[in-house]
């Protein structure tokens, strides 16, 4: 029997069965409507994450139980990590964080790869919420910085996030404001935005990065919020989404202003195998398409600009 407060399974049998090609239609709404559903009151049994003193960060790993977080303190960490949080083992080991302190993460102790928020599954059935309402600052000097990261690798293992807060990510490789895989089957991924996010990478740069890796396991991404993504030597994305099956559809509504600039090339959505992208300043519309019948869909009413030293008006992957 499902453990009480995991995610119900009547919604995943509809989310993955239903036909999606109304998806971006019903963004806004189906994304508002699931989130809400999944944040309902945890189980008593499940481990509540440990609260340091002071501004200390969050670290609560390789927990053999539903793990459920809330923050409402500014954390500070120099060793690479605001919120560290993942599990391990057994089926069933979801992630419910709720965090609206402001975060920052450094790797002025340990060097190497920095995040805000840092969160791991790694069996089925184990899900990812986050509700993030804190700015977070992410700085790594000289490998890569997320703001948000979130993982799930077992099958029917979703994630979801609704970030509010303003997040700046500077990683000396690779930087991302919000970042988000799964790695098998029935496991989509939803992200709602409203904070403004800065993704500022030495090599490539995102602003909203989310991948699906097997069957069934639509992306739905709904950004209201400005968008600035910088690379010094590489790409730089506004919003990337990407997934590997027919059956996993795209949907992306976006209503804030992307800017991408990169010593390469810049893009302001990329969906699979299908970039929206315009070259200049204030373009009002985007180009792309569509290959091998899979669905992608996307609706843009925000500013776009774009600088880079080669002419994208499309990328096939």
């Amino acid at each position: 029997m499902p453990r009480p407060g995991a995610v119900r399974p009547d919604v995943l049998t509809r989310l993955n069965k239903t036909d999606r090609s109304s998806l971006l239609v019903s963004t806004a709404l189906a994304s508002t409507l699931l989130i809400a559903s999944l944040m309902t009151p945890t189980p008593a049994q499940a481990a509540v994450c440990l609260q340091p003193g002071g501004t200390a960060p969050i670290t609560y790993t390789g927990i053999d139980d539903f793990i459920v977080c809330v923050n409402t303190e500014t954390r500070t960490g120099a060793d690479s990590y605001a919120i560290k949080l993942s599990t391990k083992t057994s089926v069933e080991n979801s992630i419910d964080l709720d965090s609206s302190g402001t975060l920052t993460a450094t790797d002025a102790d340990i060097p190497g790869d920095v995040y805000g928020i840092f969160t791991d599954t790694v069996t089925d059935d184990s899900f990812i919420t986050i509700v993030n309402s804190g700015d977070i600052v992410a700085t790594s000097t000289g490998d890569d910085a997320y703001g948000i990261w979130a993982r799930a690798d077992g099958t029917g293992s979703p994630i979801h996030i609704k970030n509010s807060g303003d997040i700046t990510a500077e990683g000396g490789d690779r930087a991302y404001g919000i970042r988000a895989y799964t790695r098998l089957a029935d496991s989509p991924i939803h992200i709602v935005n409203s904070g403004d996010i800065m993704a500022m990478g030495g090599s490539d740069a995102y602003g909203i990065f989310a991948f699906t890796r097997d069957p069934d396991s639509p992306i739905d991404i709904m950004n209201s919020g400005d968008i600035e993504a910088s690379s010094d030597t590489g790409y730089a994305y506004g919003i990337r989404a990407h997934t590997v099956d027919v059956d996993s559809p795209i949907g992306i509504k976006n209503s804030g202003d992307i800017w991408a600039t990169a010593e390469l090339n810049a893009y302001g959505v990329v969906a699979g195998d299908a970039a929206l992208v315009e070259d200049g300043l204030d373009v009002g519309g985007i180009a792309g398409r569509a290959r091998l019948g899979r669905r992608r869909r996307v609706a843009f009413s925000g500013r776009l600009g774009l600088a880079g030293n080669r002419k994208c008006n499309e990328q096939d992957e």
